[in-house]
């Protein structure tokens, strides 16, 4: 996550939101590499896993509509909005195999890692 923030700390480049033709902005899913570990972790350790496909994906997307402001004000950056005439995603993966068979549980939003990466460059 640094190597993404890093770039994003000269005030004079500002952060984009986009929406669509209806307003609605795109929803992003990020998963923290903590949770990666963990999730393999338990993979390793669990018989049930062998020969399984699971998904480590965060318990929620996030709207950028809410994350975009957050990341602007954590690092002093202003937001452009732009309409995109198109739709926007809105996927999320479930980790719901996961949790079930593995026990996983992800502990980090994406909203924790801005907040730790702002931290660890401050």
């Amino acid at each position: 996550m640094l190597a993404v923030l890093e770039p994003l700390v000269s005030p004079d480049e500002p952060l984009l939101l986009a929406k669509d033709s209806n307003d609605i902005p795109h929803t992003q899913e990020l998963v923290d590499v903590r949770d990666i570990v963990q999730g393999l972790l338990l993979i390793f350790d669990k018989r049930e896993a062998i020969g399984e496909t699971f998904n480590l994906a965060p318990t929620s997307p996030v709207s950028l509509g809410e994350f975009i402001p957050y990341l602007a004000r954590k690092t002093g950056r202003r937001v452009v909005e732009a309409r995109i005439p198109v739709e926007l995603g809105r996927t999320h993966g479930s980790s719901a195999k996961a949790r079930a068979l593995l026990g996983y549980a992800p502990r980090y939003s994406m909203f924790d890692m801005v907040d730790e990466a702002v931290a660890a460059i401050s």
